[in-house]
């Protein structure tokens, strides 16, 4: 772990912490898998006020750090985040993670914003 976060800082394993190499940051939030039990409750306007002020604060940290930001919200809920990712079959079976079709379109939505995967998606 200490070597990853190395890495993330700019640093190759075993470089002392003053050595720094040129580095980009990005990052990305999370998507939201309870849509239609926040549904079933009415508490959809609550829950995703919320949702959406925790993706605000991480795209506003992001653009302090200068980091690209990429809103799972946005990709996987829709652009005015009503769009459950579970009905459009991109969770798996635990409600929360995403499949294989949720991870292409991780991938892409990471790619679309400049992303570079470290190895190809299986």
């Amino acid at each position: 772990m200490a070597g990853e976060a190395g890495r993330l800082a700019g640093r190759q394993p075993g470089q002392p912490a003053d050595h720094r190499l040129p580095t980009v940051l990005r990052a990305y939030g999370v998507w939201m898998p309870w849509l239609s039990q926040w549904r079933q409750v009415g508490i959809v306007s609550e829950c995703m006020a919320n949702e959406e002020a925790v993706d605000q604060v991480r795209r506003e940290a992001a653009e302090a750090a200068g980091a690209e930001y990429v809103s799972m919200l946005d990709v996987f809920n829709g652009p005015e985040h009503d769009e459950d990712p579970v009905e459009k079959g991109l969770i798996d079976e635990d409600g929360m993670h995403l499949n294989a079709d949720g991870v292409r379109v991780l991938v892409e939505a990471l790619a679309a914003a400049g992303f570079e995967a470290s190895e190809q998606p299986q």
